[in-house]
């Protein structure tokens, strides 16, 4: 799925349209956060550009 998401991105960039950063199209599975949300701090777990490494890993 994560391949498909990498590869819908790169269609949309070529038709001209800014599909934003794959890792925001998945639910993060440290804070929960859905699809399109900023991540929430939780305590114990470090973000690394508003995101658990955790959401961005494919």
């Amino acid at each position: 799925m994560h391949e498909l998401a990498n590869d819908i991105s790169e269609v949309a960039l070529t038709l001209g349209h800014d599909a934003g950063p794959v890792q925001e199209w998945r639910a993060c599975p440290v804070c929960g956060a859905e699809p399109g949300s900023n991540c929430i701090r939780r305590p114990g777990h470090e973000m690394v550009n508003g995101m658990h490494p955790e959401r961005t890993k494919l």
